[in-house]
């Protein structure tokens, strides 16, 4: 078979045009490479474009943004609208629904609380940010980083078909979310009495003192010390106000009775707000709680720290953090008298009992006090703001009390170690004597702040009536008084004496309405610290109820035995809770009774 010319002469020209195609396709030039590549961040206010990058603020949006180009390999950007990239951080932070860093974006254009993200405590899971080329630029707005701080994160910019390219960002602490004292190296926190079961530094407040710690370590906190911290646990880093207040306490703190200075004092650098000044004055109190908040928490707002679409929604009050303290009272500077109820005096009342005064406003000429505790009297050693010196570091204890019963010649009261004398009064208490009057029993020692008189003996002689009264004056000469106007609160502050009066009648014959059986009943030990063992003869069965009462006459211990037999009776009592002082024991049973004065110890 054999092919003709004009067969051949086809088949050669399709070779060669297959043979042209493919040259020419050799020859088209290749696909252009493309590149993403990081030109600076844009200021907001300038539009400028910075070559590096703010630290982040965790949770809050940058206020500049963030912008990418397309280039192609001469550095040119490509005029590209059709490009989508994304940004992401490394896949080498590991998910954590708490700490580590997440990247969300929440500005006007998106602003999604469902879309990978869940409202609350939890992260969007997807971890990226989308942006459209316009220009061939991207630009990312409104970034959020958070999570715990960082000063090394990388951020990634990614796109399909483009080569990516990262950077480096550094993230710092956000808003403010919670308080939290700070610790000292002794492991205690920087502020006075228990917080959350912790120790402070010390456990109490000196009211009139500004509060610091005697640290030996100079580079240890010595004064209150608050951390402000953010969602994630990092220290600040927005400048806030942080507030001490005082509330609760027994009996209860106000601001006008309990004033304080020093309270508001702005974080430093690190997130912490150190009360150089921190002052309390005025009256003590127990359980105090001692609060430090910021008015700027978004604890509540959330894991994103940014406040809820409904401004109903999910807002509480700021978190604070607080101790429980004491306001004990300050060094003691005079005296003053204890009011207690006078058995001679009117009762206004059966539940309010007698009539109060400084001292029972009778004695019995040659006849002690000592037999009756319900005629006992009491001063206190108090400090510039009338407290009595009876707990903390300045619980004052003895110092001697003396009474002096001044001539007539010698005029009013006065301090015989100085040049005090009280000023002409319409005051009962503020006379002189009319009479040369005599007594024994005059001296006290302070225990607790607390001067006890309980053997006070007049010798005489007799008031000749009840107009003629006597003046007692009673000093402590250890203690210095009080006069200062060069305070803050000068107004709030009074000279206090170095002495105090009370007045009271001498008298020939005694109403002593209670007769004590000292003899009859048995203390063992006394003093006591723990166990006291009582025993008193019945004269008949009875029920029998005995009680303590301390030196203000406040009942502080009672036992009740429902039926007796007659005969010695005798029991054990537990007073270990009872604090150091004087005591008074009434036992009762039928038409019995005994009375004995019992010391406790600690």
């Amino acid at each position: 078979m054999t092919i003709s010319t004009r067969s051949v002469l086809c088949l050669c020209l399709c070779l060669t045009l297959c043979l042209c195609f493919c040259a020419l396709a050799a020859q088209e030039p290749p696909t252009q490479q493309r590149f993403l590549r990081f030109l600076g961040q844009r200021s907001v206010t300038t539009g400028t474009l910075l070559p590096t990058v703010e630290p982040f603020r965790a949770g809050v949006p940058t206020t500049a943004s963030l912008v990418f180009a397309i280039m192609d390999k001469e550095g040119r950007i490509l005029k590209d609208d059709s490009t989508e990239a994304f940004l992401r951080l490394s896949d080498s932070l590991t998910f954590d629904q708490i700490k580590q860093p997440a990247l969300v974006q929440t500005d006007s254009v998106l602003r999604s609380w469902f879309d990978g993200a869940i409202y609350g405590r939890y992260k969007q899971t997807s971890g990226f940010v989308k942006v459209q080329a316009k220009l061939g630029l991207l630009e990312f707005k409104g970034i959020r980083i958070a999570g715990k701080a960082n000063n090394n994160i990388p951020l990634h910019c990614t796109s399909a078909n483009i080569q990516s390219t990262s950077l480096s960002v550094s993230l710092i602490g956000g808003y403010g979310s919670r308080e939290l004292f700070v610790k000292l190296k002794s492991g205690r926190q920087a502020v006075p009495g228990t917080v959350y079961g912790e120790q402070g530094a010390t456990q109490n407040i000196i009211v009139g003192q500004p509060v610091q710690f005697s640290n030996p370590d100079l580079a240890d906190y010595n004064h209150i010390a608050v951390q402000i911290l953010d969602h994630w646990d990092n220290p600040i880093s927005f400048s806030t106000t942080v507030t001490i207040s005082l509330v609760g306490g027994t009996p209860p703190v106000d601001q006008l009775r309990t004033p304080i200075l020093g309270s508001r004092v702005l974080t430093n650098a690190e997130g912490i707000a150190i009360f150089n000044d921190f002052q309390v004055f005025g009256e003590t109190s127990s359980n105090v709680t001692l609060v430090a908040s910021i008015t700027e928490s978004l604890g509540c707002y959330g894991w994103l720290a940014i406040p809820p679409p409904n401004a109903n929604e999910g807002l509480c009050d700021p978190a604070n953090t607080s101790a429980t303290v004491t306001l004990a009272p300050n060094r003691a500077v005079a005296i003053a008298p204890a009011i207690i109820p006078d058995i001679y005096g009117n009762m206004p009342d059966r539940y309010l009992g007698y009539t109060p005064n400084r001292i029972p406003s009778r004695f019995t000429i040659g006849k002690s006090n000592a037999d009756d505790p319900r005629t006992w009297f009491y001063l206190q050693a108090v400090d510039q703001f009338g407290n009595r010196a009876d707990n903390g570091p300045n619980a004052y204890n003895g110092g001697v009390a003396t009474i002096r019963i001044a001539p007539p010649e010698e005029g009013l009261p006065r301090s015989t170690t100085s040049s005090f004398q009280f000023s002409a009064s319409a005051d009962p208490y503020v006379r002189a004597n009319k009479q040369r009057f005599t007594a024994i029993g005059t001296s006290a020692v302070a225990v607790n702040g607390l001067y006890t008189f309980n053997n006070f003996t007049p010798l005489g002689p007799a008031s000749v009536s009840a107009m003629d009264t006597v003046v007692l004056t009673f000093e402590d000469a250890a203690l210095s008084s009080y006069r200062s106007s060069s305070v803050p609160f000068y107004w709030f502050f009074r000279p206090i004496p170095p002495i105090t009066t009370a007045t009271t009648t001498f008298v020939q014959t005694t109403n002593v309405a209670l007769r004590s059986k000292t003899s009859n009943i048995s203390l063992i030990p006394n003093p006591a610290s723990d166990n006291l063992h009582i025993a008193f003869a019945l004269s008949e069965s009875a029920p029998v109820l005995i009680r303590i009462d301390d030196m203000l006459g406040r009942t502080v211990f009672r036992y009740a035995e429902q039926y007796a037999l007659q005969g010695t009776f005798a029991t054990t009592l537990d007073i270990s809770r009872l604090a150091q002082g004087a005591y008074t024991v009434y036992a009762q049973s039928g038409r019995s009774h005994w009375v004995h004065r019992l010391i406790v110890t600690q």
